[in-house]
């Protein structure tokens, strides 16, 4: 008889939980329950559910509208779990001044809780994938040029008024760290903290609304380069393809040497916008294929010219210690961002976002 573990993933529609989700349902023996805010929103859980149809496991995926911040509602979607990834949380990059701070980080701290309360109270979870973000671990704004920054780093800038998403990203992993042990909990647990993803989103996208998070930021860049020719002399942060932060996670539930660590999932160095959307420019304009959508947008950057650089000179590109990471994580290494970039820009291209 087949033992089926079940594996509940918070905020199952975002960039990221599709793709987790997908790679969870590549093992048969996986049973996962998505939740999502509105059941009723097919729109936004259609990708999960052709994932599902392509994995051919419709009974081995259930969306489920739960409230996080109800305390009852997150104990009975958990209690009879294996595992839990928790992933749900406001993605706001920057705030705008006049925005309560509170706002984004009350939630994010009582959704937390109460999934750390019904883990231990469940019986049955084994584990705890909390995902954080690498913007726990440096700042764009005060880094240091010459550190090679990893996990036992915390981001100086990480402040409620200043950047209240990561400011509450620390405060939960802290959250998570110090609950685990006072309560001598009864499962174990990982701190993923991913950098700026970037890869093609599961699902369509009709507009330029459509697209999630860091694709969406990214997409600005890319459509500035098309429209005016120009790419911004700016730092990037730092970078990792999508489909390799998820399958960090699906590996981190089954990896005993990774229970009670942060670790950060990036490639090794950073770049800059201008460059990247240079090497973008210049592999569209080279390539040599028959696809109409591309070549039509081959076409408008040879009518467009010269590509032109502008701001001030950047900084030295951020560098991250993937020390850990290796270690803990080995095969199959993470994929080349040049290789994931443009493997963005080619979901852009399908969707028609660049015509």
């Amino acid at each position: 008889m087949t033992t089926f573990s079940t594996v509940v993933v918070t905020g199952a529609t975002s960039y990221l939980g599709a793709h987790i989700i997908d790679q969870l349902l590549y093992d048969v023996n996986k049973v996962v329950i998505g939740t999502v805010r509105d059941e009723n929103d097919k729109f936004k859980y259609k990708a999960l559910e052709e994932i599902a149809e392509k994995r051919t496991a419709k009974e081995r995926l259930q969306i489920k509208q739960v409230d996080l911040e109800n305390e009852v509602e997150v104990a009975n979607v958990i209690k009879n779990a294996s595992y839990v990834i928790h992933l749900a949380s406001p993605v706001v990059f920057h705030t705008d001044k006049t925005e309560d701070p509170n706002k984004i980080v009350d939630p994010m701290v009582k959704t937390t809780e109460n999934v750390l309360k019904a883990c231990r109270d469940s019986g049955s979870v084994k584990k705890l994938i909390y995902t954080s973000s690498g913007g726990t671990i440096y700042s764009p704004k005060s880094y240091d040029e010459d550190h090679s920054y990893n996990e036992k780093d915390y981001n100086p800038d990480a402040t409620k008024d200043q950047y209240p998403y990561y400011y509450g990203k620390v405060v939960c992993e802290k959250l998570v760290q110090d609950f685990h042990k006072e309560n001598n909990a009864p499962f174990d647990y990982v701190i993923l903290c991913p950098t700026f993803m970037l890869g093609p989103m599961l699902g369509s996208a009709m507009s330029e609304s459509d697209l999630r998070s860091s694709v969406k930021q990214f997409y600005a860049k890319v459509k500035t380069m098309v429209q005016e020719g120009k790419g911004e002399k700016r730092t990037t942060p730092g970078l990792v393809d999508v489909r390799d932060v998820a399958r960090v996670h699906v590996l981190a539930l089954c990896t005993e040497e990774a229970n009670g660590e942060r670790v950060l999932i990036s490639t090794p160095s950073a770049s800059t916008w201008d460059q990247m959307v240079s090497r973008i420019r210049a592999s569209i304009l080279q390539s040599d294929t028959d696809d109409k959508k591309t070549l039509l947008l081959k076409e408008k950057l040879e009518k467009q010219g010269t590509f032109e650089a502008v701001g001030d000179e950047p900084k030295r590109p951020t560098k991250f210690d993937t020390t850990k990471l290796q270690r803990l994580f080995p095969e199959p290494g993470l994929r080349k961002i040049d290789d994931t970039v443009m493997d963005t820009v080619k979901y852009y291209i399908e969707n028609e976002l660049l015509l």
